[in-house]
């Protein structure tokens, strides 16, 4: 189960004057009470943002794979922004590949050891080192 959609869909149902959730886990339905997912939101969301970094802490380099959205736009976040900060501050090596055609941030730029253009410039650049 992603935890990380349950404070969202708990949400949707409380709009819909539902009170509770049923989602799938390991072959089996599992109900929530909205009540039970909002009390426990903040712990969901701090276990998320501990877990990430610690896996980042774990690595011995970190390759963020962004995305184009419609006009060109990056489908980056706050969170993936933050964690590339995390890798880079921690001596990791940061690597990214942007595909949007839009330039990416200086918050991206300087905490990457390179920004690639699209996934066959760092496969290439991969092949030549790893």
């Amino acid at each position: 189960m992603e935890e990380a959609y349950l404070p969202f869909f708990a949400r949707k149902a409380a709009d819909a004057g539902e009170d509770h959730i049923e989602l799938k886990a390991i072959g089996q339905k599992v109900r929530f009470t909205v009540g039970e997912v909002q009390r426990v939101e903040r712990d969901i969301n701090a276990q998320i943002y501990t877990r990430d970094f610690a896996l980042i802490d774990q690595a011995d380099m970190i390759i963020s794979y962004i995305p184009q959205l419609a006009a060109g736009r990056a489908a980056i976040s706050s969170g993936v922004e933050r964690e590339l900060q995390h890798a880079h501050e921690a001596g990791k090596d940061v690597f990214v590949i942007w595909t949007p055609s839009c330039n990416p941030s200086v918050f991206v730029t300087q905490t990457a050891t390179k920004v690639f253009n699209g996934v066959d410039e760092a496969v290439t650049y991969f092949e030549g080192r790893y």
